[in-house]
């Protein structure tokens, strides 16, 4: 007796696989490298910037240099929903000849925070910093695939530390510069690849007051999209099991 699949659940199976197989996952030793999602628009929705490195930013906090340093590590910057999405630039100022769309969010930054002082590092400490980022995506309107100039216009996060109330503001003297490329994969597909080069300031309260913007030492820092969840091992056995069995039954067919 013949057996029939069902199209559609062969669909979307082998589109879950595909997903886990293309962001990756601990299970076959593969890092994340590429985000797919089922939404292209910008910034692109559960997805998170990392740096390749574990120090995100250093910032010389001492009166001397190097007396005492600020180090943020091992980052996720992830923005949030809602988005506030409008055409900019009428006149062409910032993109002569295209059309912008400038995007303003909430977003959240976590991570970690070490205090060098004298030479000597702190442990590694939790730090969560939220606030308002404003990106532009140049010639974007009108186009929903395609590879774009992206610019974070502003940036200002602020936070508890174990070492006191800090901000964060992206540099108000220094472009900072990114690219985004979309690409229609197809079955309500999209894969975006999206980086920033971010040059960044720090201020700190010293008690009395917020010391003067601190600028990153190490700037700009490149911080790259990827997916902000990982598949589970479990997760990704049975979409392999489950992608391997179809195959098989619609070959006996």
């Amino acid at each position: 007796m013949k057996t029939h699949i069902n199209a559609r659940a062969l669909v979307v199976v082998l589109g879950a696989l595909v997903v886990a197989l293309a962001a990756g996952n601990t299970a076959l030793g593969q890092e994340y490298e590429m985000f797919i999602t089922n939404n292209p628009q910008l910034p692109p929705e559960d997805g998170v910037y990392v740096t390749a490195e574990d120090v995100h930013a250093m910032y010389d906090a001492g009166a001397t240099p190097g007396e005492m340093e600020i180090i943020l590590q091992e980052l996720e910057h992830a923005p949030k929903r809602p988005v506030d999405r409008e055409p900019a630039d009428p006149d062409g100022t910032l993109n002569p000849g295209g059309c912008c769309e400038v995007e303003v969010f909430q977003s959240t930054l976590d991570g970690q925070v070490v205090l060098v002082s004298a030479g000597l590092p702190s442990q590694p400490l939790p730090v969560h910093l939220e606030g308002p980022v404003t990106t532009i995506v140049r010639d974007k309107i009108g186009h929903e695939t395609g590879t774009f100039d992206t610019e974070i216009l502003s940036m200002n996060l602020s936070g508890a530390t174990p070492f006191g109330q800090v901000v964060i503001q992206e540099s108000p003297s220094e472009p900072s510069l990114g690219e985004t490329t979309i690409t229609d994969l197809g079955g309500g597909l999209w894969q975006i690849d999206s980086f920033f080069d971010v040059f960044t300031e720090l201020s700190v309260d010293m008690g009395g007051g917020f010391s003067p913007w601190l600028p990153d030492v190490l700037g700009p820092t490149r911080v790259d999209l990827q997916p902000n969840t990982i598949i589970p091992e479990p997760a990704s056995a049975l979409l392999l099991a489950a992608g391997g069995a179809l195959f098989a039954r619609r070959k006996r067919r």
